[in-house]
């Protein structure tokens, strides 16, 4: 499946793709062929052969976008220093077949890979190493209030269609035994039970407290998505109430009625009462 498909259509639909896609659908049958050949040698160290260390975890971040995606990716690498990472945003795809390595475990990152993930976890499905999808969510209405000095085209940075797309694919995985789902309201209020709960689902204890990554200068680390390294700030969440934001959350439901349903969905509301401030 595209990302072409019709988003609002997408949301009732049992998949949001197919599941049996691999990670090669996208290319061309020569180009599936540079690619298979390609990733013989770039995951030959996965192996363990002539006393290279073997791939065990992958970890690989997606998710919705200004939902904590880079905040967390800044954290791991600091948290497990020795990993293979790499500071910027780049596919799992990449990561996997691509990527020079002798590490232990990777961490890759891109909140668009949500549309991809699937592709990922059948390349892991026959291979020793493990795949450990981490999805960031976050309360939408604070999703599509962001703003972003990047974006300078328009006041809010995620498009409503952009949401519209992603909450399918979000949905699938709300229940995946083998995906972690972390939301960013609990990264950002409480960072050390988030850190063990990640931990447990990697199976590998950090070194060092994800809270502390600021205190580390990262001169290899793309900080534009952070607006800034600084300490873990809650008070971004629920900016959304804020009246300057009103007539964006009208804007909003005229244009994504499935919000009010999708909100209760994921857990952040229990009825629809919220909306009725903003009904026309």
């Amino acid at each position: 499946m595209t990302t072409e498909t019709n988003s609002k259509d997408s949301l009732t639909a049992d998949y949001p793709f197919d599941p049996n896609e691999t990670i090669l659908a996208d290319f061309s049958l020569f180009g599936r062929l540079r690619r298979r050949l390609l990733a013989l040698f770039y995951t030959l160290p996965d192996r363990g052969l002539f006393g290279m260390t073997p791939l065990e975890y992958h970890i690989h971040i997606c998710g919705y976008s200004r939902a904590g995606t880079t905040l967390l990716q800044i954290m791991l690498e600091f948290a497990y220093p020795e990993s293979r990472h790499f500071g910027r945003e780049i596919s799992g795809r990449w990561a996997a077949i691509r990527a020079k390595r002798n590490h232990k475990m990777m961490i890759s990152k891109k909140p668009k890979d949500i549309f991809r993930l699937h592709q990922l976890i059948n390349f892991y499905k026959d291979r020793q190493a493990a795949l450990k999808p981490i999805i960031l969510i976050r309360d939408p209405r604070d999703v599509l209030t962001s703003s972003h000095v990047i974006t300078t085209d328009r006041p809010y940075h995620v498009p409503i269609e952009r949401w519209q797309h992603e909450q399918p694919f979000i949905r699938y995985y709300m229940n995946d035994p083998d995906v972690l789902l972390i939301r960013y309201e609990d990264l950002t209020s409480d960072t050390a039970k988030t850190q063990q709960q990640i931990e447990e689902f990697i199976g590998e204890k950090s070194k060092r407290n994800f809270a502390d990554f600021y205190k580390e200068q990262r001169d290899d680390f793309d900080t534009r998505h952070l607006n800034g390294v600084r300490p873990v700030d809650s008070n971004t969440i629920a900016r959304w109430q804020r009246p300057e934001h009103a007539e964006r959350i009208k804007e909003i439901l005229r244009e994504a009625p499935e919000l009010l349903d999708e909100l209760i969905a994921i857990g952040y509301e229990t009825d629809k009462s919220w909306a009725q401030k903003y009904q026309l």
